[in-house]
């Protein structure tokens, strides 16, 4: 899966990418950071919530995890639409695998069966990127929602 970015460096990986891919790549590095630290940012408004006063007001307490279940909702839209993306970027690779030097003693086959093994190695990476987001947007959400059912349970 990883082989060539292993074999070859970060470095090799890198510059072998294309325009779409490499923009792919910075896409999901901001994704990825803007859902993290979305993430961290809700856990910290959960943990606020249950260490506040009981006689806090319930409408205040009701703002609080309406707006926290937005940025849920963000995050959530972000790693949909960085899913989407991605799928299209890597489908857009798909296009050039039959690209080879024309003047080649090589044969062609050879060249098909590499450029599809460095699209696949790239789109493992990316889909792995995008399944560690979903996991924590995931994790988020569930803490979201059983502060909920502890707020209902208690009232």
């Amino acid at each position: 899966m990883l082989t060539v970015l292993f074999a070859n460096g970060f470095s090799a990986f890198w510059k072998s990418l294309g325009m779409a891919s490499r923009l792919c790549c910075l896409m999901l590095l901001a994704a990825s950071v803007y859902c993290f630290f979305s993430s961290i940012r809700v856990m910290l408004r959960l943990h606020t919530l249950r260490t506040s006063s009981a006689a806090q007001h319930s409408a205040t307490i009701q703002l609080s995890i309406a707006a926290t279940r937005a940025l849920v909702g963000n995050i959530r839209q972000v790693i949909d639409g960085a899913f989407c993306l991605f799928g299209f970027v890597v489908f857009l690779n798909l296009q050039s695998i039959a690209n080879s030097i024309d003047n080649s003693k090589t044969p062609l086959g050879y060249f098909i069966v590499q450029n599809f093994i460095f699209d696949c190695s790239f789109a493992a990476i990316g889909f792995l990127v995008v399944l560690v987001l979903h996991l924590s947007q995931w994790f988020v959400g569930s803490r979201v929602n059983a502060f909920e059912k502890h707020l209902r349970a208690a009232a």
